[in-house]
């Protein structure tokens, strides 16, 4: 549990082999992004997946040494919090001292090795569903533009929970975007589809109101945010995630949603929204897991 890196130079003679061109589709797709979530469409596939699930595992045991290093912290410095186990508050010109154990110390070196691992994993996950997304759905890619540093600021308001009447908890997605790194896909993506002939277009989501729009009807309809199925008028049920994803695929020159594409197209996404969601829902009675935002 260091930060020591060995390196190994191989040195070959002759020369080296041409790497091939990675064969990409030429194909429009959308992506609806979120906090720990991706969802993908376009007429060659549809993807719906976590961000990065390879490193829940390690986040599990970088909580579980967390709370080691808080037992260790408190135990050295039991004058430092009050009978509720709540850090004493200072006085006007007091000062804090802390004390740390070597156990302490060495219950940190850990951590950090964990959090190095974790990011080099993150970056290796984002890089393959990358790839993934060149070679089966597409080369142009539009993205709703999303504003990562306001979705991990507290929240302002004030809620209560009605039953309990406790006050709500005003922390948002920030440990969501720490652990899954939406922004960083999204740049691994852009840098990876411009070397391929193709791009990334961010565009403004205020307009298309990707969310609520309902190109069966061409009308506009709220829905709560843990509301993940969603109903359009003419009686069919789309994950909403996939759908948004769907409709930023079928935008035209202006970046509007165009309802003719969407209609031409819906037929096939729709064919193959419910075989994955079939998929997604046969792994999960498997036992495995997935995010509650999914609505598996």
């Amino acid at each position: 549990h260091t930060h020591w890196r060995y390196h190994l130079q191989l040195i070959l003679e002759g020369v080296p082999p041409a790497k091939p061109k990675r064969k990409v589709v030429d194909a429009v797709a959308g992506i609806d992004i979120g906090p720990s979530t991706v969802a993908a469409a376009s007429q060659c596939g549809v993807l719906l997946q976590e961000l990065g699930a390879e490193v829940n595992s390690i986040e599990t045991e970088i909580a579980r040494l967390d709370r080691k290093m808080d037992r260790q912290r408190r135990a050295n410095n039991p004058d430092n919090y009050d009978s509720l186990g709540r850090i004493k508050r200072l006085k006007k010109g007091e000062r804090r001292v802390w004390h740390y154990s070597n156990g302490y110390y060495k219950t940190r070196a850990k951590r950090r090795t964990l959090y190095a691992k974790r990011k080099a994993l993150l970056k290796q996950s984002h890089t393959m569903l990358a790839n993934y997304l060149l070679e089966h759905l597409g080369n142009l890619f539009f993205v709703e533009k999303m504003s990562i540093a306001g979705l991990s600021k507290r929240s302002r308001k004030n809620k209560t929970n009605k039953k309990t009447g406790r006050p709500r908890s005003k922390r948002r997605f920030g440990k969501s975007i720490q652990n899954h790194a939406p922004s960083q896909f999204i740049d691994i993506l852009a840098r990876k589809a411009k070397a391929c002939g193709g791009d990334v277009i961010r565009v403004d989501p205020t307009p298309l109101k990707a969310s609520q729009y309902d190109h069966s009807d061409n009308t506009y309809k709220k829905a709560s945010l843990n509301q993940r199925t969603k109903m359009l008028s003419n009686g069919d049920k789309v994950q909403r995630d996939l759908y948004s994803a769907f409709l930023l695929s079928c935008l035209d020159a202006l970046d509007t949603i165009s309802r003719s594409k969407c209609s031409a197209n819906y037929s096939k996404f729709k064919y193959m929204h419910d075989i994955l969601i079939q998929e997604l829902r046969r792994q999960k009675a498997a036992g495995a897991e997935f995010p509650r935002c999914m609505g598996i």
